[in-house]
């Protein structure tokens, strides 16, 4: 062989292995970020329920505020006055919960794209690992070994994990037809 090829044969190898070491980097640093925004993503999700709580709060002090007025307790001045200070409160935190809303929503498309790009075989195993976890919480329930305050909580946070793999919530935790097409990819 010339040496000419050789050294082109050997240029072309070695970008091989640059590439192939590119690529598992690439999944490796996917796989780190995802399973850090698995455990995140519980977070903003309580901070959404926080905010719609808030904003059913304040609808539900503008309903009271409108009972007081019709019994005679507060007059139509005040009235106008806290009902336009409890609208703008609720115009504020629906801002700032569609920002958390679409935020969330591209977040989680970015993710499950690069997921599947990088052709993770963990987000199946995650998923069992996910529904094996609820099943053993719904047992220890079941046994009375976990509160019911403590029981919701951790279901709570398993099953936003699930939907941030793009997987339906199901009370049962038996495999579903997506895990195992899933799995088998």
């Amino acid at each position: 062989m010339s040496e000419e090829l050789e050294v082109l044969l050997n240029r072309y190898e070695a970008e091989i292995q640059r590439l192939e070491r590119m690529w598992r980097e690439y999944q490796e640093a996917v796989r780190r970020s995802l399973n850090s925004w698995i455990s995140d993503r519980t977070k903003v999700m309580r901070k959404i329920s926080e905010y719609t709580g808030l904003v059913e709060k304040y609808n539900d002090e503008i309903k009271e505020l409108a009972i007081r007025h019709n019994i005679g307790l507060i007059e139509e001045k005040e009235l106008t006055e806290m009902v336009e200070d409890l609208k703008n409160k609720i115009s504020e935190v629906e801002r700032i919960l569609n920002n958390i809303k679409s935020r969330l929503e591209e977040l989680d498309k970015n993710y499950m794209r690069h997921a599947l790009q990088a052709k993770l075989p963990f987000v199946s195993t995650t998923v069992k690992e996910i529904k094996e976890r609820l099943a053993k919480l719904e047992k220890l329930k079941e046994e009375g070994k976990v509160s019911e305050e403590v029981y919701e909580k951790l279901r709570q946070e398993l099953e936003e994990q699930l939907r941030a793999l793009g997987e339906e919530v199901q009370m049962s935790t038996a495999s579903t037809p997506s895990e195992e097409s899933t799995s088998s990819s």
